[in-house]
């Protein structure tokens, strides 16, 4: 317990003397100057104050100055063994008070509990270095969903509240008031939980439920198309001569084919890509990644076809484009599937290339792992999910790992041991 008792350090003194206060913590006795100054005459011994008398000409202000030298002091006493849970010895008790009553510096701040939406911020500085600017711009769509739900519910979640029932509130608000597709909404509970999982990497507590199992919605996976062989055949066959839009958005479209690489990469392919004649290096806009391709012979020669400067399109005219080259192509008329009757020529986009690229060439027997260098993936598993194949592609795939054509023997070569002999 703290006791102070506010006393002169010379109490027949004539004139001004120091006035001091005595304080005891437990049995631990200390004292501190006050820096304040009276003629002990006018001092009140019971009150442990200065005299209202006309003869201390500033008597309120040094008073009103001890009343709140006394306050700090109990407050320091306080709030350090509420932090600390413990009391203070003499000398850190002196510090602080030093600190904070006469340099005037708080050694007990309040500090603010960050909000999941704060961490938000922490996580995309952290990223924004060697993270592609639309993954960025991803996550802070994700903070905004994430502010617009706080306000809906008129309340500040912070880590220790991400329970069942606000996963089910957050998804219902995803769903029924954002009106995301499944897809989308399983994205941004994926963007949700990476910040919690960087929360809680830095010590700090994570309400339990961000580990089980259904805190992430299912991904459903929507009717996004891979080329069959047949498909992209005819697609380079078309003759585009007359139509240079099309037929340069045909081109891009076959080198992603050919590469599977993005879109985005691609549109930035020129000569100085180009190693040796023999492999493309790229540098994988999303990542940030270097990788580098073998040049193929199929991509070589539209290069060649545009002296190595590929036509320049934005993302969004290109989607447009393809499908009209697409609706040129009569295997892609058919429906999608039983259950969509969407034709296939409406559902290609600059994405189907990449998809086409390790659909065509996992069919071939290409394992997933050596799919992953051209592709850049990380992942085997997200990679799996690039695989479109059909029923046909399926069997045919089982028939050739079930009976593997067999490569013909070389026959053995006659020797002649006569000659050998001779020899």
């Amino acid at each position: 317990m703290l006791r102070l008792n506010f006393v002169l350090k010379e109490t027949k003194a004539k004139d001004e003397t120091l006035i001091v206060c005595a304080f005891r913590i437990d049995n631990v006795r200390f004292n501190l100057s006050t820096k304040q100054k009276v003629i002990p005459k006018y001092w009140n011994k019971d009150k442990q104050r200065i005299k209202d008398t006309v003869n201390v000409s500033n008597v309120s202000n040094i008073n009103l100055q001890l009343n709140l030298f006394e306050d700090t002091a109990r407050s320091i006493y306080e709030k350090f063994i509420s932090t600390y849970e413990r009391k203070p010895i003499k000398e850190e008790f002196k510090n602080l008070f030093d600190l904070e009553y006469f340099q005037q510096n708080p050694q007990f701040k309040k500090v603010e509990q960050k909000t999941i939406a704060d961490y938000f911020d922490d996580y995309v500085d952290t990223i924004k270095s060697n993270t592609a600017n639309s993954t960025v711009q991803k996550y802070k769509q994700a903070k905004n969903n994430f502010e617009d739900f706080q306000k809906l519910k008129r309340r500040v979640y912070n880590t220790e509240m991400i329970d069942l029932k606000f996963r089910n509130d957050y998804v219902d608000f995803l769903i029924n008031v954002q009106n995301y597709a499944p897809t989308t909404v399983y994205r941004k509970m994926k963007f949700l939980r990476t910040v919690l999982y960087f929360i809680e990497e830095q010590g700090i507590k994570v309400n339990p439920f961000l580990h089980n199992s259904r805190f992430l919605t299912k991904d459903v996976e929507v009717d996004n198309i891979a080329l069959s062989e047949k498909e992209l055949v005819e697609m380079e066959s078309l003759d585009l001569s007359k139509d240079k839009r099309l037929e340069q958005v045909r081109d891009l479209f076959l080198i992603a084919c050919y590469t599977g690489q993005r879109f985005s990469d691609l549109n930035k392919v020129d000569k100085n890509n180009i190693i040796d004649d023999e492999y493309i290096s790229i540098r994988q806009q999303k990542t940030n990644e270097a990788i580098t391709l073998p040049l193929l012979n199929s991509v070589r020669r539209i290069l060649i076809k545009y002296n190595y400067r590929l036509p320049k399109i934005s993302n969004v005219k290109f989607n447009e484009y393809i499908k009209e080259v697409a609706e040129k192509c009569n295997t892609l008329e058919i429906p999608c599937s039983s259950e969509n009757e969407t034709p296939r020529y409406k559902m290609v986009s600059s994405h189907t290339a990449r998809r086409t690229f390790v659909t065509l060439n996992y069919s071939k027997g290409i394992d997933l792992d050596t799919l992953k260098i051209g592709t850049g993936h990380k992942q085997t598993k997200t990679l799996q999910t690039y695989i479109k194949m059909n029923d046909k592609q399926k069997a045919d795939l089982l028939r050739s790992k079930l009976e593997p054509t067999k490569e013909p023997q070389p026959k053995a070569k006659v020797i002649n041991i006569n000659k050998v002999i001779n020899e």
